[in-house]
């Protein structure tokens, strides 16, 4: 209302202007036929905005609809409401981020959080980092349209580099600076099963980058994600929003899905309310696949692949007065992973064979640009030894390769590097007191090009009080 409104009085206001040129003699035709020019360009813009907003309320409505029917399809499935739960059934809740293997929250001895697809739901979260919003001792701050700031314990900023970051098990954190490009994390929310977020060091299972946590999200299994989707958002900030999926099975052996997505968010606005450049484009594209080989094996394979314009205001140094420079920048981000998991469970033990290989080109003009490759492989062996000794092991290997071109802001030396890095760990947990009392300890070692040999010790202790409460303690000494 409030825009119409504005332009019925700038429709009067000038129609008031043609009267007063009359009445004060302005007799000149010339003068009246540009008034009336002026008069027909604003009715042009009028008619023109009417229709823009015409359109966004089709569009609105067209995603109103979609929104249901996705909403109708995803509660068809059975998505569990957290806030039915009583007590009892929130901590038998399964979390596998503690110690790499399935466990109940009341066992794990680390301060947990989970975010399940039905808190995902009822927050309105748009993207990764408005979901961890909810975390509490997290801390989320939004740089500008594109760019996040997200960190523990008081290390945040936007290279912050202690916070461990996981996707289904993948390390998303750039080698550049051991942090995490949030804006290019972005996983399907209706894909998503939990987010499990650990306060604390986690680094004898995860590494030196898990010095104040780890943040491992987790997506559904393609059995749980069968039929089709569409997804259609619509808004003034984020201009656009769509998403298509669909999910099938071969056989009784295989399940997959496949999904496409795009969004686009307008620019923000500065401090001095001028235009802040930043607005932002992405399509990205993805799959999973998991079969069932026999009783005992299972397989996974996933991959994303996306593509993504971003701008920015950039203020950079220069040699001549006033020292500075501010102007827009746009850059472009591109990249893809491959991702496969063998698991194979045989009564009290299980193993597990995982592979990656994640391909980031980052290009932000006038700056700098990286080319980044990464390869991994870990293996680890789960078993219990009696009925007290529950041991994880496990061992990796990691190959980088980067290469990058300076700028006159911005050099990285060597230009090309490639890096490898080793490690193993091992971790067991010991039950007392008929398993109310509970000690973990175990050790990470590293070796990589900077440091050499690298540990991790950690000694965890878990006391059950009642069902309902439990008092970890924990003693760690992480590197990074």
């Amino acid at each position: 209302m409030k825009t119409h409104e504005t332009k019925r009085q700038t429709a009067v206001r000038l129609a008031d202007e043609n009267s007063l040129c009359h009445r004060a003699g302005g007799s000149s035709r010339l003068e009246i036929s540009t008034r009336a020019n002026q008069f027909l360009r604003v009715g042009s813009r009028i008619v023109a905005n009417q229709l823009a907003c015409a359109k966004r309320v089709l569009v609105m409505a067209f995603a109103a609809v979609f929104v249901v029917t996705s909403a109708w399809g995803q509660g068809s499935q059975g998505t569990p409401d957290v806030t039915a739960m009583s007590v009892e059934d929130l901590m038998n809740m399964q979390v596998t981020s503690v110690s790499k293997r399935s466990q109940r929250v009341a066992d794990a001895a680390a301060a947990v959080f989970v975010i399940t697809q039905e808190d995902i739901q009822r927050s309105g979260a748009r993207n990764i980092p408005e979901t961890l919003r909810m975390v509490p001792g997290l801390e989320v701050a939004r740089i500008d349209e594109n760019k996040w700031a997200i960190g523990s314990r008081g290390f945040n900023g936007r290279f912050a580099d202690k916070l461990l970051v996981l996707i289904d098990g993948r390390s998303v954190y750039t080698p550049l600076f051991s942090g995490v490009y949030w804006d290019v994390q972005d996983v399907p929310l209706e894909d998503v099963d939990r987010i499990e977020v650990i306060r604390g060091p986690g680094a004898t299972l995860w590494g030196a980058n898990a010095v104040d946590g780890v943040i491992n999200i987790i997506t559904k299994p393609a059995q749980a994600t069968q039929s089709g989707l569409v997804k259609v958002e619509a808004g003034n900030e984020q201009l656009t929003a769509n998403t298509v999926r669909y999910g099938g099975n071969v056989g009784d052996k295989g399940y997959y899905r496949a999904y496409a997505k795009y969004f686009d968010w307008g620019s923000g606005t500065g401090l001095a309310g001028q235009n802040a450049a930043d607005g932002w484009h992405q399509v990205r594209g993805g799959f999973r696949s998991d079969w069932n080989l026999s009783k005992a094996d299972s397989l996974t394979v996933q991959g994303d692949m996306y593509n993504s314009r971003e701008g920015e205001t950039l203020t950079v140094p220069t040699l001549s007065a006033p020292y500075s420079s501010t102007f827009a920048n746009v850059g472009h981000y591109s990249g893809g992973n491959l991702l496969g998991r063998w698991t194979r469970t045989s009564g009290d033990s299980s193993y597990s064979l995982q592979g990656y290989f994640d391909r980031t080109n980052y290009a932000d003009n006038n700056l700098f640009i990286d080319h980044e490759s990464v390869f991994d492989v870990d293996f680890q062996h789960d078993f219990h030894l009696g009925d007290a000794n529950e041991i994880v092991w496990g061992a990796g290997y990691r190959s980088i390769q980067d290469s990058n071109i300076s700028s006159f802001t911005v050099s990285v030396q060597p230009s090309h590097a490639r890096y490898n890095q080793f490690s193993m760990f091992v971790q067991d947990e010991v039950s007392f007191l008929d398993s109310r009392l509970k000690v973990t300890f175990g050790s990470k070692f590293e070796h990589n090009a900077f440091t050499g040999w690298e540990f991790e010790p950690d000694v965890r202790l878990l006391g059950s009080i009642s069902k309902t409460q439990s008092a970890p303690a924990a003693r760690a000494s992480s590197t990074w």
